[in-house]
């Protein structure tokens, strides 16, 4: 495991189900805002049917922390984001779309939106602007609502 991934783990969201085996997912994601307060989310369309996370996704072997989560972000959104502080770290089982079991092991970082790039690669990802608390109910993971909260508490302390 990264040493950027190994120190405290965070909460565990989510129960394993007895007797599978779950394969370990170091995954990074980003909370962005927009000057009228609205965060990036993600809006994933699927064939039979849709889900809503934050912007990021898996950090590739060898690939740096912070790399990973601006080349997430910029696939997914379009946009080029400075990655700043981290938030939270949380863990999270979850079972992908084609049926593989993962345990997600995450960091959330506040991020800085850099530009607009137009680079956006996963089609099926739509970058959808939302309030943070209407992202907190929309959120497929556990974590990642839990990372909001954490986010807007922190924002709120003036510590972000």
């Amino acid at each position: 495991m990264r040493d950027d991934m190994a120190s405290d783990a965070g909460p565990q969201f989510g129960a394993a189900e007895p007797g599978v085996p779950y394969t370990f997912r170091p995954v990074i994601y980003g909370l962005a805002p927009r000057s009228d307060g609205r965060i990036a989310t993600v809006h994933i369309r699927g064939t039979a049917s849709s889900s809503w996370d934050l912007p990021g996704g898996m950090v590739d072997p060898g690939e740096a922390h912070r790399e990973a989560l601006v080349r997430e972000f910029l696939e997914e959104t379009g946009w080029a984001v400075e990655p700043g502080p981290l938030v939270v770290r949380a863990r999270q089982y979850t079972v992908t779309s084609q049926g593989e079991y993962r345990h997600n092991h995450a960091a959330f970082h506040a991020c800085t939106l850099v530009a607009d790039r137009h680079a956006k690669m996963d089609d099926d990802h739509e970058l959808v602007w939302l309030g943070p608390l209407e992202a907190i109910s929309r959120m497929r993971h556990d974590a990642a609502a839990w990372a909001i909260t954490k986010w807007l508490r922190l924002r709120a302390a003036g510590a972000l």
